[in-house]
């Protein structure tokens, strides 16, 4: 079950192939693993998204420390998001 992230969703022609692919991808996110939770691991998908996304932070700033940037209440550590941006 998908909750937190979506397939992208776009106004160009997209292969209905590989629309499916996408879908299957993040319905494997969306599962437990070994080492994370499913809301977890759509976090990190979501959080990666958001990363790559974002403006870049000078390599002493880690996005935890930016007022508004993580949310307070975020799923995860706020090291495992600082790793996550630095990736």
């Amino acid at each position: 079950m998908v909750t937190q992230t979506s397939i992208y969703e776009t106004e160009l022609p997209i292969r209905a192939a590989v629309l499916e692919g996408h879908a299957a991808l993040l319905e494997h996110w969306a599962s437990p693993g070994t080492w994370w939770s499913a809301s977890e691991r759509l976090a990190i998908v979501n959080e990666v998204r958001t990363a790559w996304d974002a403006d870049q932070l000078p390599p002493w700033v880690g996005p935890s420390t930016v007022d508004g940037l993580v949310a307070d209440d975020h799923v995860l550590p706020a090291a495992v998001v600082d790793i996550i941006w630095r990736i």
